[in-house]
């Protein structure tokens, strides 16, 4: 992962060892591609299309919810925590 632009808190990384090698490289793959696009575009851009939480954002990745904040300035993403959630077939997992 892009280690400059990307903290995990230790609860959330703990969580995403625990996760199968599929589930936790989509992850993985998912939070590259915001940090990328956060650190190349308007961070406010970014902004407005993420789903929002209490006190971050929340994204749904396959078989998993990620929550984390963004640090617009410093162009970061901070991983607070990992939900594995059960994927149904022809379902939405939320």
């Amino acid at each position: 992962m892009h280690p400059g632009r990307i903290f995990i808190s230790q609860s959330a990384e703990f969580q995403l060892k625990r996760l199968p090698e599929d589930v936790r490289l989509h992850i993985e793959t998912h939070l590259e591609n915001l940090a990328a696009a956060l650190e190349q575009g308007s961070p406010e851009q970014l902004l407005a299309r993420l789903q929002r939480e209490d006190d971050g954002f929340v994204a749904n990745v396959g078989a998993a919810l990620i929550f984390f904040s963004v640090d617009a300035n410093l162009r970061a993403l901070t991983v607070q925590r990992l939900v594995q959630v059960d994927v149904q077939q022809g379902g939405s997992s939320r």
